[in-house]
């Protein structure tokens, strides 16, 4: 499985079709809440983190940021 630099696990990356920006969906191991989205640069470095207990919040948040 691809890491992002951040360290977590990458486990989907998709476009907004709109703005161009990247989103991406990574799990944090070891941590309280380890599903998270990001924001993604274009060197691949993630920034406006939202951090959820489970995959299905995470999934449902990836989806609105994505549009």
């Amino acid at each position: 499985m691809l890491k992002l630099k951040n360290g977590a696990h990458l486990v989907q990356l998709e476009t907004n079709k709109e703005t161009g920006e990247q989103y991406a969906l990574g799990y944090l191991e070891g941590r309280v809440t380890p599903w998270a989205t990001w924001a993604v640069d274009d060197q691949g470095h993630t920034y406006w983190g939202h951090y959820f207990c489970n995959e299905e919040s995470a999934l449902l948040d990836l989806s609105k940021r994505v549009g």
